[in-house]
């Protein structure tokens, strides 16, 4: 086993989340209980047809669910078959636990749909009637089908020509669009030939305690416009995606187009039964989407939470726009946005590829990369806790953990010159961070388990080049003896570790400062982290990198504390109002001219309170709690300094110190004031002068000559 961290951190983004769709359950509850009006089915019993020797309950339905808000199915022994769509409008709910509802032989429409479901193919849907308050409980929901029927033979909205514009991206058992607060609880799904639940263009749905018995396309099939949605405890056997966050899609699979925001999705669980073929896969596909008129909309995917999650294979979430012949243009589509993507408690054997391509099987050099989680957008973060995953590098050595940035696949040819790509390997993507905790790699582990793609007309067409990119990968852990430590070991030992490569820790037990000394910090009160820095530069150049780490941290420090005035103390301490805030070591590793890395230790105090600290530092060290008289979110502050960091990195290696001198200036808390300086071998005093463009501190001794000063402390005499 490969552990890539210990157990399990806090800095997780999850809470809002949680927060928000709680609140939606909420509401779609207390809407229901204002429902009273209740009817059994058998009171419609006289509209009852009979049709090719079977009694049929369509008109039955659908007179029971126009008159009155709840309507029971009571348990029977035989299905009720229904014929056509039932149309629901706002203010119901349809009970059918112990009861089965059969689609008739032929019948090619949707079982369910909302009355005002309206199509947003052509352009966003007006402001105007939506449905509410719509809840389906229990019951055995079942298609005629033995297979997946596709697009236009089952699920269709209506029976009138099937094309774009009149809902031809409708294929379900049940749809519902342009309404909100939607319930779809404790049903089962049974054989069906579409989708068994799609959605799109509303807020505040719940779909709990749901099964699927081998149902043969997406289980639950969710298109754009979704804000607050639950899915919890979904398991079973699908033919497609177990659940699909689908804001933009093809056009037959999708009449809603827009951003999807605040989905929890915990308890999910892919059943695999022998003899039925499942396509182990959750789909999140953003992308941006052109309208009739050529406006576009983001349809960005946004606070989403996977939690507990079993059977599933790759987590795919890429642009991917339909099959197209080489040498042609493939339809409009961008490259989609999104963030705060978190997966939890997550179990993945990756025995093999999602999609049985022969680039993918013969391990091909530049298109054979596959990955459990494979990331083709623009994504703010990215983040996998307690996320367990077996390998088979042994087979599939270039399988990975996580995948950044386009795809490619050919399939064979059909005819001369019919070779075709079913994935987009023209798409520039980047995450901006991505966030590994307790993150274990089991059985036969590749070489390189996080990797960013990068094509160079792969396809010999003039639009087949893209990359991805990783802004910055952060490691969490709980607890450890040193960040400094652990993090110059790990890179030791694995040099594929990134510049900009992050370990955080809750809790540090045996840190280092300068000279020996001890860096302690209580759990969750401050930040304790190491940043892996590989710049090619010659080791007394790189000496002056404590400095630019320095100068990274008081810069975003003011910009968090903006009232109070952060210090840079040479060469290594930030402090405010003259009490230590903050520690920096950087460690560097170098062989002759070449720097192999410098390790850069950063501890700063940030909901650290008198009574957390020990009675000899109070008087001595603060806190941004303290000085701010409010909390801090730590993900919160870990981000500023390592922006603040990225931007006086890239600099410093470009310019070297010299452009930055002006900055640190301004924080030097030295300057102007008499100091003492201890290098050990014998201590001087003088008034501190700056520093110069190789990082020293200038004292100006008694005599007035300017003496520099590169290693040592530095003390302001009082």
């Amino acid at each position: 086993m490969n552990a890539m961290t210990s157990d399990p951190p806090d800095f997780f983004a999850s809470d809002a989340v949680e927060q928000s769709v709680a609140a939606a359950v909420e509401e779609n509850a207390a809407l229901q209980a204002g429902l009273a009006d209740r009817v059994s089915l058998r009171d419609y019993a006289a509209l009852a047809r009979r049709r090719d020797g079977a009694t049929t309950w369509t008109e039955a339905l659908q007179r029971a669910v126009a008159e009155h808000e709840i309507v029971v199915l009571p348990p029977s022994d035989k299905p009720y078959l229904v014929d056509g769509t039932i149309t629901v409008p706002s203010n119901r709910r349809i009970e059918a636990t112990g009861a089965t509802v059969r689609l008739a032989d032929g019948m090619k429409t949707v079982l369910f749909r909302n009355a005002n479901a309206t199509d947003g193919t052509f352009a966003p849907v007006p402001p105007g009637s939506r449905d509410t308050n719509i809840a389906i409980v229990g019951g055995t929901w079942e298609d005629c089908r033995a297979s997946r029927a596709g697009y236009g033979r089952s699920g269709m909205f209506n029976l009138l020509p099937r094309r774009p514009g009149n809902f031809f991206g409708v294929s379900a058992m049940m749809f519902f669009g342009n309404c909100d607060h939607v319930s779809v609880v404790g049903a089962t799904f049974r054989h069906a030939g579409a989708f068994a639940v799609q959605a799109g263009d509303g807020d505040a749905f719940r779909f709990e305690d749901i099964a699927f018995d081998r149902c043969f396309a997406d289980g639950l099939h969710l298109n754009g416009n979704l804000s607050r949605v639950l899915a919890r405890r979904i398991r079973g056997q699908v033919g497609d995606d177990l659940v699909a966050l689908n804001a933009y899609d093809w056009l037959n699979s999708s009449v809603s187009f827009g951003p999807q925001r605040d989905i929890l999705c915990e308890d999910l669980e892919l059943v695999r039964i022998p003899g039925f073929p499942i396509y182990p896969a959750i789909r999140i596909q953003p992308a941006t989407y052109r309208y009739a008129d050529g406006s576009t909309v983001d349809c960005s995917v946004s606070n989403v939470v996977f939690r507990h999650v079993r059977g599933i294979t790759t987590f795919k979430c890429y642009l991917q726009t339909p099959p197209y012949r080489i040498g042609e243009r493939p339809e409009w589509g961008e490259t989609g946005s999104g963030g705060n993507l978190v997966f939890e408690d997550v179990e993945i054997d990756l025995a093999g590829p999602i999609d049985d391509i022969g680039q993918y099987a013969s391990s091909d050099p530049v298109r054979g990369h596959f990955a459990a989680f494979e990331i083709g957008a623009n994504l703010s973060s990215v983040a996998l806790r307690d996320v367990n995953v077996t390998f088979h590098a042994d087979r599939h050595p270039l399988s990975h953990l996580l995948l950044v940035g386009p795809k490619s696949c050919v399939l064979p040819r059909q005819g001369e010159n019919d070779a075709r790509e079913i994935f987009d390997p023209y798409v520039e993507c980047r995450v901006g961070k991505v966030v590994l905790a307790n993150v274990r790699a089991c059985g036969a582990v590749p070489g390189e388990l996080v990797r960013a793609t990068a094509f160079n007309d792969v396809n010999g067409d003039g639009r087949s080049s893209g990359r991805g990119e990783i802004g910055r990968i952060i490691r969490q852990i709980e607890s450890t003896g040193s960040t400094n430590a652990d993090l110059a070991r790990m890179a030791d030992g694995d040099s594929s570790l990134p510049d900009g490569f992050v370990l955080v820790a809750d809790r540090q037990t045996a840190g280092k400062g300068r000279q020996g000394r001890s860096w302690t910090s209580p759990p969750l009160s401050g930040l304790t982290f190491s940043v892996l820095l590989k710049p090619d530069v010659p080791p007394l150049r790189a000496s002056t990198l404590p400095l630019v780490v320095g100068l990274a941290v008081a810069q975003a420090v003011s910009r968090l504390v903006p009232n109070c005035r952060a210090g840079l103390k040479w060469p290594n301490d930030i402090q405010i109002d003259g009490r230590k805030l903050c520690g920096i070591l950087c460690e560097m590793r170098a062989e002759g001219e070449h720097v192999r890395h410098i390790v850069a230790g950063i501890g700063i105090n940030v909901n650290l309170f008198v009574t957390d600290m020990p009675p000899e530092i109070t008087a001595i060290a603060t806190s941004l709690s303290l000085v701010a008289g409010h909390t801090f979110d730590r993900l919160e502050v870990l981000d500023r300094i390592l922006d603040s960091l990225d931007h006086a990195y890239r600099r410093w290696l470009t310019e070297g110190l010299e452009p930055l001198l002006p900055a640190i200036s301004a924080f030097d808390v030295l300057c102007g004031k008499e100091v003492s300086i201890d290098r050990g071998a014998g201590a001087f005093s003088g008034i501190a002068s700056g520093i110069a463009s190789d990082g020293a501190l200038l004292v100006r001794r008694d005599d007035g000559t300017l003496e520099p000063v590169y290693s040592g402390d530095a003390h302001i005499s009082h």
